[in-house]
């Protein structure tokens, strides 16, 4: 596979808008003094890998088994959870240690990404239904802080 698929304007668009979603949640927890902390805790990684992996499973870009892992490096660099690396090889520890998370499954990391699942089905489903709102899981755990 050509790595040079993930440098298309369509998936950087779609890579964007994943981004703005999620920083739009973040946005509306700016009361929490420790943002920039809560940001990097096991839950919101688990929250942001659902989230980014969820999207990612509907799109366009589906079939490319190692896009979700150019997504993810993206936006957790954007989002400052991860310090931005010029090179997405240098973010493979830091996906090992999530996958093993996630593998494990009864810890912080596992219940975000959870949550982060059961947000987009709800949020999916409900697209076209105003009255139910979207389900903002990650604001309200960031406010919870």
């Amino acid at each position: 596979m050509s790595k040079s698929i993930f440098l298309e304007e369509g998936f950087i668009k779609i890579t964007k808008a994943i981004t703005k979603g999620l920083n739009m949640q973040i946005l509306s927890a700016q009361s929490n003094k420790r943002l920039e902390e809560d940001l990097k805790s096991d839950w919101v990684k688990g929250y942001v890998y659902g989230y980014v992996n969820s999207l990612y499973q509907i799109s366009a870009y589906a079939d490319y088994e190692e896009g979700i892992f150019f997504m993810v490096t993206a936006v957790y660099g954007n989002l400052g959870i991860e310090e931005q690396k010029e090179n997405t090889s240098d973010y493979r520890d830091f996906l090992e240690d999530i996958h093993n998370k996630l593998d494990q499954k009864n810890n912080d990391l596992y219940r975000g990404y959870e949550k982060a699942l059961n947000d987009i089905i709800y949020n999916t489903k409900n697209r076209d239904n105003k009255s139910e709102g979207q389900k903002v899981s990650l604001t309200k755990y960031l406010l919870a802080k």
